[in-house]
């Protein structure tokens, strides 16, 4: 065969449409069992042919991961519109029909962390919405106690708090405050004015002068790392993208334990509720993909439809429940509010512990 015809592109594309009685007899590279078809009966590796076009082998691998065929349509179908269904179709013996869960739930955590990635960086050359007034660096509140910050906001809002809700300002009970100069003072009134990638460079200036006049090494260390990640705020989101990506590879099989404690009486295999776990994320990271794209393409009047899809999780989550587990809604009711209570905990702890981990304070 002549090179022409070895890199002509209908030889790829239709060589799984050639019916098996057709082909020739080949010997598996791998085993060097002999048979007719595309994949070793002996050992199950495909016969393929990869000196050819990049482009080529990129379409099989693309197609080979994602299965971009009629089953990852159909998947997709139910996946949004049958809550519980996929799970049920998977015990019940019929998993053919669709693209393997997990790979859906890869599909969709790429493209979701890869949106976030591109909204949080463009966030960066934008202008924050922040109105800040250059006149005052102090708010008189009640009882003669001066709030010493560093931004103010431009209507009265300040004067009408309880000053123990501002126990995290420092406070005192005279009119003016001597600020230590060990103290975090720093001036915030910055954003506004500039893009938050120059308002953060700025910022990182402020700390490189409270580095340069101070000689505690906890602080130094402490201004040092702020310097570091103002300077370059890419590497603290990309690390964010990264952690998070993982911890959420963590939180599947984690709130499948939580499932099985709560269906402990039915004794279930804990695969089931694995399953259930990864079409049930799979379902949260389409929504959350929606979102992010509607961020990325309108600047506003997308908070009733972000609202909407969000508020479509809660629901689909008590409807797959119901579908799969096959109680009473009653019994599914009180168990989402306790399963939606802990997976909250486990959640926001796990999105605490990312941002200190990216940032360098854990």
């Amino acid at each position: 065969m002549d090179l022409k015809s070895k890199l002509n592109p209908k030889r790829f594309i239709n060589r799984n449409k050639i019916p098996v009685e057709e082909l020739e007899p080949v010997k598996c590279q791998n085993c060097d069992y002999e048979f007719k078809g595309h994949f070793c009966p002996n050992c199950g590796q495909e016969v393929a042919e990869f000196n050819r076009p990049f482009g080529f082998v990129l379409y099989d691998f693309a197609g080979n991961f994602f299965a971009f065929d009629t089953r990852f349509f159909r998947t997709f179908k139910y996946l949004l519109f049958r809550p519980g269904f996929l799970t049920a179709e998977f015990f019940q013996g019929r998993r053919m029909r669709y693209s393997p869960p997990f790979r859906i739930f890869v599909f969709l955590s790429f493209i979701l962390f890869l949106l976030l990635q591109s909204l949080t960086e463009r966030t960066l050359d934008a202008v924050p919405e922040l109105k800040v007034s250059d006149s005052s660096k102090q708010k008189k509140l009640k009882n003669g106690l001066v709030l010493n910050a560093d931004i103010v906001l431009e209507n009265d809002s300040v004067a009408s708090m309880n000053p123990d809700s501002l126990a995290m300002f420092p406070i005192g009970a005279k009119d003016t405050i001597q600020p230590d100069p060990d103290e975090l003072n720093i001036d915030l009134s910055i954003f506004g004015d500039e893009n938050t990638r120059e308002s953060l460079l700025k910022l990182a200036d402020q700390f490189q002068g409270k580095l340069d006049n101070t000689a505690d090494p906890e602080k130094r260390k402490q201004y040092s790392s702020y310097i570091a990640m103002f300077r370059a705020p890419e590497m603290v989101i990309s690390n964010v993208m990264k952690y998070m990506s993982w911890a959420f590879f963590i939180l599947l099989p984690l709130f499948a334990l939580v499932l099985k404690l709560f269906y402990i009486r039915r004794d279930q295999l804990y695969i089931r509720h694995l399953l259930f776990s990864i079409h049930l994320h799979s379902y949260l990271f389409f929504i959350l993909i929606l979102v992010v794209i509607l961020k990325l393409f309108f600047e506003s009047g997308t908070t009733v439809i972000n609202l909407a899809l969000l508020l479509s999780f809660p629901l689909y989550f008590v409807l797959a429940m119901r579908k799969f587990y096959g109680q009473s809604w009653g019994k599914v009711v009180m168990k989402f509010i306790g399963i939606s209570f802990i997976y909250n905990v486990m959640l926001w702890a796990t999105v605490i512990f990312v941002f200190a981990k990216s940032i360098g304070l854990s």
